[in-house]
């Protein structure tokens, strides 16, 4: 057995089959791409990616919907609602402090007419004007301590059960 003389290294062979392989296929490759086929197939993958596209955005789409997270629009509405209701609370407060303070004055009045019943005297004056409270934007009543100076309409009904109390006809002298 003999062996033939290599004449070329091996890496020149490997390149020689690469180009001749490359070749081939190229020439290969050309005809397919230039047949009719190739085009309806290649449109035909491009319909198809086109479509699951569509279908994978239609089920994120859905997929959003049913976790029931919230988009802009629903946070917008949910701000709305809230500032709403803020308004309506705040003009409950409103309304509470106005009623509480009424019925702080109340009470110092009826007390007072109490007091009067009870002692008659000029103590109970002074005690009722220490008591009676403003409306004057105050929250609730001032607490009774002797110094009180303002005395309203209500307050002046005070005066006339202290009269009443002493047996005196209100507004003028007199007994009963």
């Amino acid at each position: 057995m003999t062996q033939q003389p290599r004449s070329q290294d091996p890496l020149a062979q490997a390149r020689a089959a690469y180009e001749q392989g490359e070749k081939q296929a190229s020439k290969t490759l050309e005809e397919l791409v230039a047949s009719q086929g190739f085009a309806e197939s290649l449109a035909m993958i491009t319909s198809n990616i086109a479509a699951l596209s569509r279908m994978g955005t239609i089920g994120l789409d859905q997929l959003v919907r049913m976790s029931r997270l919230a988009g802009r629009s629903d946070i917008a509405r949910i701000g709305r609602q809230l500032a709403r209701t803020e308004d309506k609370l705040e003009h409950v407060l409103q309304v509470v402090e106005q009623l509480e303070s009424e019925l702080a004055v109340t009470k110092a009045e009826r007390d007072a007419a109490r007091e009067a019943l009870e002692d008659g005297g000029a103590a109970v004056e002074s005690s009722a004007r220490g008591r009676a409270a403003g409306r004057a934007g105050t929250r609730g009543a001032a607490r009774a301590n002797g110094r009180g100076k303002a005395r309203s309409a209500r307050t002046a009904t005070v005066g006339q059960v202290e009269e009443k109390a002493e047996g005196k006809q209100p507004g003028g002298e007199g007994s009963a």
